[in-house]
């Protein structure tokens, strides 16, 4: 199937529609109209009329099942998507994450010339027996595996062995470097705004609150490491089913007062730039997009060595501006915080310049060219 005489079309697939991507959004927005053309469907709704990319008038389909009735295989999906990708002549399918790779595969069948893409953006340890059946079925029918991560690459690698290593492609998350670098306000205001402490040190993390993430290990670290009675606070942002335990635990813990619960944000260059420093303690990571967003902002990062994340931080930790730590360690964890709370000025400074220098990698205009790439490989 060629695209000499038009756009490439590609139909994104994802599963269950829950509030706007701006990852995803940046890369239907950002891919060339002149060479690229999209159409977006969710598996399930609903979708909002006022939903970013309808609003700028991008083709946003929602397949008429509910979450819950995709927790069972659907053959209608299949024929439906198939009809999808035959109604608006799509080159290739690109679908994001387990579910609508499956769907996609199976629809991809009844169209030869149909290239099939599938994202996997985290590290799958806890893989059953069926999704192993399933992969091996249908897997040989994935022209390109992107990786978010060498670290997800490897770990696809080794759960699918017989997969062409060819065929799995690292590409980089993106992020509006510039946007996270100058905010357009400073800290004492982005504090104001937040209700956060005017004065004293602040280490925020960002994730959805899940057992994953660690911010279990972390109020357990600030706890033991006493980084309150420094006049250190802490800021959460994000919601997750884990937010009424962790403040629990903060009280438990004796330190609910020093323990910021932010809630979802949608402004976060205004959370890093009330914040002097940003710890990720995940337990498992592929990418890490927050702690890319830190080290834009300038901010020193305590992360776990886990998944990506050390492809992340680069050369960071040797230079002094970032440092790792093994998961599920408090005691490494409170070490590593208070270190950097002693720095100088003078360090801070070195320290902000190289993580901002570092976040240059993951600038969007290099994910969307790798991706443009790609689809022009699949498409010539």
């Amino acid at each position: 199937m060629s695209a000499v005489a038009g756009r490439i079309r590609v139909l994104h697939v994802l599963a269950r529609y829950k509030g706007d991507y701006p990852l995803f959004n940046r890369v239907v927005r950002g891919l060339d109209p002149a060479v690229f053309s999209h159409v977006v469907c969710y598996l399930s709704g609903p979708v909002p009329a006022d939903e970013e990319l309808r609003r700028s008038g991008f083709d946003v389909r929602v397949m008429p099942y509910g979450a819950r009735q995709l927790r069972r295989f659907r053959p209608g999906l299949v024929r439906r998507l198939r009809r999808l990708a035959r109604e608006t002549g799509a080159h290739v399918v690109h679908a994001h994450r387990y579910r609508p790779t499956l769907y996609a595969l199976l629809a991809a069948r009844g169209l030869p010339g149909l290239r099939v893409v599938a994202s996997v953006h985290g590290l799958n340890r806890f893989r059953s027996a069926s999704r192993r059946l399933a992969d091996r079925l249908l897997w040989p029918g994935l022209d390109r595996v992107v990786a978010v991560s060498e670290g997800v690459r490897r770990d696809v690698l080794a759960a699918h062995p017989w997969f062409p290593e060819a065929r799995v492609r690292v590409i980089y998350n993106g992020i509006d470097v510039a946007a996270f670098a100058r905010p357009g306000v400073d800290r004492a205001e982005a504090r104001r705004r937040l209700g956060l402490p005017a004065e004293g040190w602040i280490w925020g993390t960002a994730g959805r609150l899940s057992p994953v993430k660690g911010h279990d290990v972390l109020l357990r670290a600030w706890a033991e490491g006493g980084l309150g009675a420094r006049g250190a606070s802490l800021a959460l942002a994000g919601a997750g089913p884990l937010r009424d335990g962790l403040e629990v635990l903060a009280a438990d813990l004796g330190i609910r007062g020093q323990v910021a619960f932010l809630g979802e944000l949608r402004d976060m260059p205004l959370f890093y730039a009330a914040l002097d420093g940003f710890v990720f303690p995940s337990r498992h990571e592929g990418f890490g997009l927050a702690l890319v967003e830190a080290l834009a902002a300038g901010l020193p990062a305590v992360a776990s060595a886990v998944g990506g994340i050390p492809e992340v931080l680069g050369p960071l930790p040797a230079a002094g501006a970032a440092a790792l730590v093994p998961p599920d360690d408090p005691g490494a964890l409170a070490a590593a915080l208070a270190r950097f709370m002693e720095a100088d000025a003078a360090r801070r400074g070195t320290a902000a310049a190289a993580a901002r220098a570092r976040a240059g990698v993951f600038d969007a205009a290099r994910m969307l060219a790798s991706l443009a790439d790609l689809y022009r490989e699949l498409v010539p």
